[in-house]
């Protein structure tokens, strides 16, 4: 090798300077693809197109792998991938670094440590959030299929050596990343790639076990473990009857009968059965499940993994007695407590005695008097009675005698405890309304007339552009007054669709004990939902409800309209479908005017549209230019509060409602107070009221219909809106117009 590229700085030493680092690459016994950019535009490619390129290079397969620094003479401009199977190496490739952290701490997988390792070898793209870590294979291991773990259809990590078919699969290892268009780098000794740890060669070869491991950490496809409910046992009803499975559970926890049956623990309470042939750690306890135990739920290959989550008292009968049914506990096992046996005995016989002593139950298994068969007095019916399962049920007749009015944080708008969405085109003005709904939350200050019930605080979990939202909080509190220290903004970046990150804000809220949460927006805060997809925006709603809900907390979450605002909410129908209700936000063309509306209000009435003129604020603090810094706020349009008129309003249609804005909007921006001549004449104008040329509402309508269109044309649809609207909704004098 080294003789073949001397030979070739000799000749032509352009050649060799650019051929060098790939004939270090081939020193250190690589094998490489080569990889031309794309034909038609020039672009280069992460991947192989050429028919063989999977295949050793050969005569009858020129575009085949190779170690021979000659067949890459011509490559020149050429990206070169690293064929792992001829190499005997693999690749852990991370597609999102953050969420293989958490998730490989989470199984107890020492990650950090080999991504810190000094001695590692590593492939760096330049693309933010990525991680690539090269190993080789050691003796005895030939290959292993490519294992990939998707999070609804989102890579998360690969393991790479070759493909189901046997043949090779490659990383670029040098060349220029298409995306990002910086170059692939080696960190490392390229000549000293590290033998495969241990634990990622078990991953490979006995993926079918690692694969529901990760999956139950992500909360991929998982559904909450069933808890099996237990018949009732004999003598329930007696008082002072003491529970053998409770007492139990109390001075024992699931995590010492798994040690104590020979069950390794690792990672966040996980564990790996004994005995396993892998070393997935398919068993996980569930703190604090709807019967506040804690339980383990199994995906291996034990008694266990019977769909139930168990708590201690069933792990210890499962392993040691082989009592498996989940729901009937044997005699043995409920008799562990010599004492707690005695002392319900005790109980039955007085019972018995003082009642029926000779009576048989028909429901129950019949006992007799001597002690021995007293032992019995912890076993279980055999019969499952009717009441065992109306526990869990409430009778609608009592819930509609105690049903309770709807209690509001802001009437006919938000409700305590509910879910719902605020959407609208781009630059419709959205993160201004909720910041003026959570202003109105915080203070007690009424919301665009809707009275405010309930105020508190409002944690506000923002996905970009912290620095445009602290100048709208700003401009808020110059033109109203302060927050009352009430608005939280997070600091910290927070996944809405991420377990790890939704249970640490559910701690947040338990802590804070907001009145709302405001997630502002949805694309900005996910990390592998696809807005398209039913199942994941369903997946990522309920998350958010469930980690909101407490009785008292709302949440609201601003998304983005489509391309076609007509069709309203961007993405799966969900995000109509699984909320409570559902607000929009719709700009009149260009101008500074906005209407909130109520689209869905799932347990009322939906609320009057809310027109509202966005203001400009001075911010007081200075540009890099000297120019001063600016912002909005939305304020009430006054001519519009009134119901009587918004109900009339909704008369209007076409091209009179388009030309009618027009006269709303030219009112809030260049009218002037009326003359003298014209408040004698006509009545109804109050201290705010204003007049407008109608040379300026002319201008404005012109705009609105659109400039392309002939002027006749807009010119005679302004005369009929001017005959339309006269004394129905406006006015006119003197070249003058205003609203009635």
């Amino acid at each position: 090798m080294n003789t073949a590229i001397n030979v070739l700085k000799e000749e032509n030493q352009q050649t060799y300077d650019w051929l060098k680092p790939i004939g270090t690459l081939l020193n250190a016994g690589l094998y490489l693809v080569p990889i031309p950019p794309d034909k038609k535009t020039g672009k280069p490619l992460k991947g192989p197109i050429a028919v063989g390129w999977n295949h050793s290079k050969a005569k009858n397969n020129p575009k085949g792998y190779s170690n021979d620094i000659a067949d890459f003479a011509g490559c020149k401009g050429f990206n070169f991938g690293l064929a792992h199977l001829p190499a005997k190496t693999a690749a852990l490739d991370l597609d999102s670094l953050s969420d293989c952290l958490a998730l490989f701490d989470d199984l107890g997988l020492p990650l950090r440590e080999w991504l810190d390792d000094p001695n590692r070898v590593e492939i760096q793209s330049g693309k933010a959030n990525r991680g690539k870590l090269l190993y080789r294979l050691p003796d005895g291991v030939d290959s292993f299929a490519t294992q990939q773990l998707k999070a609804n259809g989102v890579m998360v990590f690969e393991l790479r050596n070759s493909s189901n078919k046997g043949t090779t699969v490659q990383d670029v290892i040098h060349g220029t990343h298409p995306d990002a268009r910086t170059q692939y780098k080696v960190i490392g000794d390229i000549n000293n790639i590290p033998e495969i740890p241990e634990a990622l060669l078990d991953i490979a070869l006995h993926w079918d076990d690692w694969k529901p491991c990760f999956e139950s950490a992500l909360g991929i496809d998982q559904e909450t473990p069933k808890i099996a409910h237990r018949a009732q046992q004999q003598g329930d009803n007696l008082a002072g009857k003491r529970s053998p499975i409770h007492e139990f559970n109390q001075a024992n926890t699931p995590t010492s009968i798994l040690i104590s049956n020979g069950y390794k623990p690792v990672g966040k309470n996980r564990f790996i059965r004994p005995g396993s042939s892998s070393k997935a750690p398919g068993i996980v306890i569930l703190a604090d499940c709807k019967d506040s135990a804690d339980r383990v739920y199994s995906f291996g290959g034990d008694v266990l993994n019977d769909g139930f989550g168990h708590d201690a008292f069933d792990c210890r009968r499962y392993f040691e007695l082989g009592d498996t049914n989940p729901h009937i506990p044997s005699p043995k096992a409920l008799g562990w407590s010599e004492e707690i046996t005695e002392h319900n005995q005790a109980l039955w016989k007085q019972s018995n005695n003082a009642t029926q002593p000779s009576a048989r139950h028909d429901n129950v298994v019949s006992l007799s008097s001597t002690p021995l068969q007293h032992e019995n007095i912890n076993t279980v019916t055999s019969v499952i009675t009717p009441q065992d399962y109306l526990s869990e049920w409430e009778d609608g007749d009592f819930m509609a005698d105690n049903a309770k009015a709807p209690e509001y944080l802001i009437n006919d708008i938000l409700e305590t405890d509910s879910h719902g969405i605020l959407g609208g085109a781009s630059m419709a003005f959205k993160t201004f309304a909720d910041l003026r709904m959570v202003y109105s939350i915080c203070t007690g200050n009424d919301f665009f007339g809707h009275e405010v019930f309930t105020t508190g605080k409002v944690l506000y979990v923002c996905g970009e552009g912290r620095g445009a939202l602290s100048r709208r909080i700003r401009a808020l509190k110059l033109t109203e007054s302060d927050f009352n220290g009430n608005l939280q903004v997070l600091k910290r970046p927070l996944r809405i669709d991420n377990q790890i990150d939704m249970q640490w804000l559910r701690q947040s809220i338990d802590a804070i004990n907001p009145v709302a949460v405001v997630f502002d927006t949805f694309a900005s805060l996910v990390s592998v939902t696809d807005e398209n997809s039913p199942s994941d925006v369903g997946r990522a709603l309920r998350l958010i409800k469930e980690t909101c809900r407490n009785g008292k907390t709302c949440s609201l979450i601003i998304h983005h309209y489509g391309k076609d605002a007509t069709k309203g909410l961007r993405g799966a129908s969900n995000f109509t479908n699984d909320v409570d209700f559902a607000f929009e936000m719709v700009r009149d063309a260009d101008s500074m005017a906005t209407t909130m509306s109520c689209k869905k209000m799932k347990d009322g009435e939906s609320f009057e549209d809310i027109p509202m003129m966005a203001h400009v604020v001075e911010l007081g603090i200075m540009r890099q230019d000297g120019e001063m810094s600016t912002s909005l706020v939305l304020k009430p349009v006054a001519h519009q509060t009134n119901k009587k008129f918004i109900n009339k309003r909704k008369k209007l249609t076409g091209n009179n409602d388009v030309i009618f804005s027009a006269l709303l909007r030219v009112l809030e921006t260049k009218g002037v107070p009326p003359t003298h001549d014209i408040t004698s004449r006509f009545g109804g104008f109050d201290s705010g009221k204003r007049i407008v040329k109608v040379s300026e509402w002319k201008e404005e309508a012109f705009r609105s219909l659109g400039q392309s269109r002939p002027e006749s044309t807009n010119r005679s649809a302004f005369d009929r809106a001017q005959k339309a609207l006269q004394n129905v909704f406006a006015q006119t004098f003197d070249d003058y117009w205003w609203v009635i």
